[in-house]
């Protein structure tokens, strides 16, 4: 499985990334993608859409899931 995760190391969950990192690694091809400001998730959360990846996924806080899940133009499975 093809996974992106866009993340905001500024965000209080990104302390979690290396922990997140080793458990997805083991079992599927994971791809990382850090927001510089504002808007950036929606752009990231598209490209990896269009990429085909299997899923995409949020690391931050509620703006960098907001942007992820609401922003691209696709319909998204929202799970927590």
């Amino acid at each position: 499985m093809r996974i992106c995760i866009i993340v905001n190391r500024h965000a209080g969950s990104a302390a979690r990334i290396a922990e997140i990192e080793n458990v997805a690694a083991e079992q599927h091809e994971v791809v990382w993608e850090q927001t510089d400001g504002a808007g950036d998730a929606i752009l990231l959360a598209q490209k990896a859409a269009d990429a085909g990846f299997d899923v995409v996924a949020a690391a931050g806080g509620d703006g960098t899931v907001n942007e992820v899940v609401v922003g691209p133009d696709y319909e998204p499975e929202v799970q927590p």
